[in-house]
């Protein structure tokens, strides 16, 4: 499932918890049930070439600030998300706000 994987923190870093473990404290990566938006948020702020796995994925959102043909980037956003397995239920894209609803096909 694409959905369950290792957490990100609020600055977009691997989440490390720490657990007792036969009597001593270990650091692990933590694991989320949900990463859906996480997800979301990486394939909108990566550019294409970012992702090892899949050098094709990315909006660079950061580019995309300002420019005047929201069409088409709303295209990119749509592409990009079902291109990572995800099915758009909604998608807003203002000048001002960006309104994503999406979720992974089960």
């Amino acid at each position: 499932m694409k959905n369950r994987g290792i957490a990100l923190n609020e600055h977009y870093e691997v989440k490390v918890v720490e657990r007792f473990f036969d009597g001593q404290l270990r650091k692990t990566l933590a694991i989320d049930e949900d990463i859906t938006h996480q997800n979301q948020a990486l394939i909108l702020m990566c550019q294409k070439g970012e992702v090892k796995s899949d050098p094709m994925l990315g909006v660079g959102i950061d580019n995309v600030v300002g420019e005047s043909d929201i069409l088409a980037i709303r295209a990119e956003i749509m592409q990009q998300l079902e291109r990572e397995g995800q099915r758009v239920d909604r998608l807003i894209v203002e000048p001002d706000r960006l309104i994503l609803e999406a979720v992974y096909h089960r």
